[in-house]
């Protein structure tokens, strides 16, 4: 019976209409046209569905090939396919963005207590959410158009069904109307009736929920209206008996017209003034606009931006900045400002914020990391639409991270005796965050060549930049290469190679020759071991007694010397010097030399290291010569 009554209540509104004009037949098209934004969609009769172009010019006219005589609410997913609702075949017809007809019947309700008159579909596309005359029920279909669930609601007065649905922004509230004066709401989620939202003076049908201010706009029988977000009227539209409506894609303006009339109107919302009409030469009974903006999905015809990653190359340690994803959009329109970026740098560190440059389409995402190791990470890059979260896209790429740069210098210490252990090089990591553990102890990481035909591995500590050590003992003395060669785990390498310079004391304890002060002068050739000691090593302490030879023998006590130490010695050669003598040999340089009895005493101002001449004897007879080639003085 309540079918009944529609059908004869909207009869007699298109006779109304129709006394206006003459019905004009709808042309059928022979070609599918692909839906842009601003496009309007208009449901009239027969089956026939009239697209047309933001100007209003007939690109073409859809058939559900279903024939009946009240095509009513329309809505669109997320991927541009155009729903209709069909009330007396009883069903949903689907067509794709490009116009074709996917299916006459994607949601069939024949034999069940449902007539289709309005559908909104939620942001993810879970579910179309459906209202119809014949029942007090609103029901949910997925993507498949299979029956998700359905919910009875409170439906006094009216035609005591759920006519008119749309979906708030929190993908649960259902506005709905059922023609008569009151609009009301219902939590689908929770299966809650919810207080109603407005009464106003006529019946009311089509209405949409606006985006952000979620400002409700409602077609009823003395006009449009313009509610708040609690039901308050906020402006009226006195455009005479309205029946279908839908939001511009703009944002900014609606589109409506009365029950079988012939005539559509777009309309400023905040003027209330009409910019622009639509004769459509047939009665009008529904109308969606491609890329409407509602409060339930703002963006329920954007067409999808697709993405592709940027190959990354970069070095440890090292800022990048530069091309992460570049993605286009099919809305030429669209600024860079309309998208958001987030970056996954893949190496566990937070998420960073994209830069978007670009214009007409196409864009370009860059971004700014530095990695603490080389290796190769997967990075991670999702665009979303900022007024349209669900039209997002993600990108794939690597970023390949080069281990950075080593460098090195000497760090020998010139003169050494035969057992050197010390500094051998001083590494430097480009990578500023390295750490010791880059230099993992494995065979050959770390390799020390002394010159002389022993290589050893050496040790390495920090932080950056690196001290490289090792020891080694010299069978013989003179100077010698030293190379130094560092790999790290990245496989960086650098190499250094130094000089040093090895000796040795007169002995193996220590004891060794002496000569003055005032002949310890770089490249001075000095005699260290003669019967005239003490007339050719002056001092600036005074001279030294006649019997000090230039053995200092260390008899009392046996001794490496030591800066700023002394010595003691016997008269002569009463200590005998050693038989031979290394060819590069550490030296004493006293500043004062004196004797007490047998006992001869100096002090240790220096250490030279003489290069010696052939000819040294124990006997103070055979002079011992040679030419100054170091000089360690003591502070």
């Amino acid at each position: 019976m309540r079918l009944k009554r529609f059908k004869t209540w909207c009869t007699r509104l298109a006779v109304t209409a129709l006394a206006v004009g003459t019905v004009v037949a709808q042309p059928v098209p022979v070609a599918a046209a692909t839906f842009m934004p601003g496009d309007v969609f208009i449901g009239t009769t027969g089956g026939h569905i009239q697209h047309r172009d933001s100007s209003g010019t007939l690109i073409e006219t859809l058939n559900t090939t279903l024939g009946n005589e009240f095509d009513t609410g329309m809505c669109f997913d997320n991927t541009g396919s155009l729903y209709a609702t069909d009330i007396y075949s009883e069903a949903i017809s689907k067509f794709d963005v490009n116009g074709t007809l996917l299916a006459a019947k994607w949601v069939n309700t024949s034999g069940d207590a449902n007539n289709p008159e309005s559908c909104v579909w939620d942001a993810l596309n879970a579910n179309a959410y459906v209202g119809g005359p014949s029942v007090a029920q609103i029901r949910a279909y997925n993507l498949a158009g299979v029956e998700n669930s359905r919910h009875t609601v409170p439906s006094a007065g009216g035609t005591g069904g759920t006519d008119w649905v749309d979906l708030a922004s929190d993908q649960c509230t259902i506005f709905y109307d059922n023609e008569s004066s009151t609009i009301r709401r219902f939590n689908y989620c929770t299966n809650t009736s919810l207080a109603d939202f407005a009464t106003l003076g006529g019946g009311c049908f089509a209405l949409r929920i606006r985006p952000v201010s979620f400002e409700v706009m409602v077609a009823c029988s003395d006009g449009a209206h313009r509610l708040s977000s609690t039901g308050a009227v906020l402006q009226n539209y006195p455009l005479g008996f309205l029946f279908a409506l839908n939001l511009d894609s703009d944002g900014k303006s609606f589109w409506t017209a009365g029950p079988g009339g012939s005539t559509v109107y777009k309309v400023d919302i905040a003027s209330g003034a009409t910019v622009q009409t639509i004769s459509t030469g047939a009665p009008v009974w529904g109308l969606t606009v491609f890329g409407e903006l509602t409060a339930a999905n703002p963006c329920t015809v954007d067409k999808p931006i697709t993405a592709t990653g940027t190959s990354i190359t970069t070095t440890e340690g090292q800022s990048f900045a530069g091309s992460v994803a570049t993605f286009t959009d099919p809305d030429t329109t669209a600024q860079a400002v309309d998208y958001t970026a987030s970056i996954k740098w893949g190496d566990g560190t937070a998420n960073s914020n994209g830069a978007i440059t670009g214009a007409n389409g196409s864009f370009n995402v860059d971004g700014t990391h530095t990695y603490a190791e080389e290796g190769s990470y997967p990075v991670t890059v999702t665009i979303a639409d900022t007024d349209c979260s669900t039209n997002s896209a993600t990108a794939s790429t690597k970023a390949s991270v080069k281990d950075a740069g080593l460098t090195s210098t000497c760090a020998t210490t010139g003169v050494s005796p035969q057992m050197y252990n010390g500094p051998t090089a001083t590494v430097t990591d480009a990578n500023p965050g390295s750490h010791p553990e880059d230099f993992p102890p494995t065979a050959g990481s770390i390799s020390i060549d002394w010159g002389d035909g022993t290589t050893t591995s050496g040790t390495i500590s920090g932080p950056n930049p690196y001290t490289v050590s090792g020891s080694h003992t010299y069978s013989s003395t003179g100077p010698f290469t030293v190379s130094t060669t560092v790999t790290d785990a990245g496989g960086s390498t650098t190499s250094v190679s130094c000089s040093v310079l090895i000796f040795a004391f007169a002995t193996s304890s220590g004891a060794t020759f002496v000569i003055g002060d005032l002949t310890a002068t770089p490249f001075n050739h000095v005699t260290w071991w003669s019967s005239q000691w003490a007339a050719l090593n002056p001092m600036s302490g005074g001279p030294a007694p006649a019997s000090m030879k230039g053995f200092a023998g260390f008899e009392d006590f046996p001794a490496v010397p030591t800066c700023n130490g002394s010595y003691t010695t016997d008269t002569g050669n009463a200590t005998p010097p050693p038989q031979t003598v290394p060819t590069y040999m550490g030296v004493i340089v006293s500043s004062k030399i004196t004797q007490n009895g047998s006992v001869i005493t100096g002090n240790i101002v220096a250490i030279v290291i003489v290069k010696n001449d052939p000819g040294y004897a124990p006997s103070p007879g055979h002079t011992g010569t040679g030419t100054i080639v170091a000089i360690i003085p003591c502070p």
